[in-house]
């Protein structure tokens, strides 16, 4: 083979090698508007023909279909929206997808009349009667539209489209939330509590709870509670204070649930948006069974109302939202279906064992007065400390003057009164503190409201009733124990 043929081959291998290295090229390139996996975003097209292609940024996107109409809007915060409902949560991870086509859309393909045959009518592919409408506008002004007609025979996703101002129809690869009601794209988890950058929820912190409505007459006000190691507080140990109507202990397990709950506030659906007076009053919310109000970390007050309950669903309402939801009631039930006397504790006055210095007993119907006085002395270093307890001057047994602290503070109210009792007690319990609980004295009274019933109070305060069965057993337990007589524990 001559110099010169040899050259000739070889230019010829290397231009058959450029030409597949641009082939190449062509083929594995990225479309434009493409997701980094290489796959589409808006809507999936081959881009036959492209019908919208702009950097312009869109303002609205209005969609009338054959079940409603909606205009998608995007917030500042980048959140999307409906015009029509302002202030509530849609689901964004469809809606971006819609929002996309009003940047960009291509075609698979336009629809021509086959050889010898005649384009469909208008009639035949649905644009006479159309599956839905759009107009998409921008930022400077300007508009853009298009028609959706049926979904192409044999394939529920591609749909004939003809873009306004023009007789050409496309078949075009669509989202389903084109044809979706306003009800079908809102996101059932109703307030957004703030995340981390991978979607997960930070620590969710509820207070300032404030309860309302035909369930609470008294309004019932639920806070955090600042004295939660006070060891001789009647809160000692309580994540939450009631602190209205009156300061007391809460119901540990139902106020923590009622919290739990407004944490995760998830609606079964949306019932209706824009209720007029008349379904206000259909579904129970132009009078409330319950409405509360409560902060979580620094986010503005939520408020939420409760109405009927319809089967295993409550109706309710959130300020803002301008919409009735559907909610599973197990899910609401401490807040909306709750009264005051369940969300409190039924405890008497929970204290610890530990931090009683001095109690004095006094029953002024009989004059019957017993003074309890504890000292305590260490046992070492890490190993706990003696009792020593007299009564009236005499040794008690420290297992019997813990099982009488036990009846003291264990016992539960049969009931609460609302109305109250003039101050005539016929039980006075005084209480000194040992001063490292840094406490100040109590005087707990016990006055009759009733056959066998006294109103129990603490330093002038509560409305926690319980029967004479523990009140006699209190003045009959300390003179036990003054005279060396076992006693065991009563817990009502």
């Amino acid at each position: 083979m001559s110099k010169q043929l040899k050259q000739l081959v070889i230019l010829g291998v290397s231009l058959v090698i450029l030409l597949g290295s641009l082939l190449a090229l062509i083929l594995t390139a990225p479309k434009k508007n493409a997701n980094p996996d290489g796959t589409e975003s808006g809507s999936v097209h081959d881009d036959s023909v492209v019908l919208i292609d702009t950097d312009k940024t869109p303002l609205s996107m209005y969609v009338k279909n054959q079940i409603t109409d909606f205009t998608l809007m995007k917030g500042d915060d980048g959140e999307f929206y409906f015009k029509e409902l302002p202030g509530f949560n849609m689901d964004d991870g469809f809606l971006k997808n819609l929002w996309k086509d009003a940047t960009y859309m291509g075609a698979n393909k336009e629809i021509t009349a086959a050889e010898g045959q005649q384009m469909p009518s208008d009639e035949d592919m649905g644009l006479a009667n159309p599956q839905a409408k759009v107009l998409v506008t921008y930022t400077d002004g300007s508009t853009v539209g298009y028609t959706v007609g049926n979904a192409l025979t044999g394939d529920n996703k591609v749909y004939y489209l003809r873009m306004d101002g023009s007789e050409n129809v496309y078949a075009v690869t669509l989202h389903t939330f084109y044809f979706k009601s306003r009800e079908d794209c809102f996101d059932d988890e109703i307030i957004s509590y703030p995340r981390d950058e991978a979607g997960n929820y930070l620590d969710q912190n509820i207070d300032n709870i404030v309860l309302t409505g035909t369930n609470y007459p008294q309004k019932v006000c639920i806070n955090k509670n600042d004295d939660v190691k006070n060891a001789t507080s009647i809160f000692y140990g309580s994540e939450y204070v009631i602190t209205a109507p009156e300061k007391t202990v809460p119901n540990s397990t139902a106020v923590a649930d009622l919290a739990y709950q407004l944490k995760q506030v998830i609606v079964n659906r949306l019932v209706c948006y824009n209720p007029t007076p008349q379904q206000l009053a259909q579904y129970g919310l132009d009078n409330p069974r319950a409405v509360v109000s409560f902060t979580c970390n620094d986010q503005p007050t939520t408020v939420l109302r409760a109405g009927n309950i319809d089967g295993s669903y409550t109706y309710i309402m959130m300020d803002g939202v301008n919409a009735v939801l559907s909610l599973q009631t197990s899910y609401c039930a401490n807040w909306a279906s709750y009264s005051y006397e369940q969300l409190r504790d039924a405890s008497l006055f929970p204290r610890t064992l530990a931090s009683f210095k001095k109690i004095t007993v006094t029953s002024p119907a009989t004059g019957e007065r017993y003074v309890f006085n504890v000292s305590s002395s260490s046992k070492g270093e890490g190993s706990g400390f003696d009792y020593l307890v007299t009564c009236n001057g005499k040794s008690v047994d420290y297992k019997n003057y813990q099982n009488y602290i036990s009846t003291m503070t264990l016992t539960k109210a049969v009931e609460f009164e609302k109305t109250g009792a003039a101050e005539n007690p016929s039980l006075i319990i005084d209480i000194e503190y040992f001063d490292a609980f840094s406490s100040e004295k109590e005087r707990i009274t016990f006055t009759p409201v009733g056959t066998r019933r006294f109103l129990c109070k603490v330093n002038g305060a509560g409305s926690a009733v319980v029967s004479s069965t523990y009140t006699d057993k209190l003045i009959s337990d300390a003179k036990k124990l003054m005279l060396g007589q076992p006693v065991n524990t009563y817990v009502g």
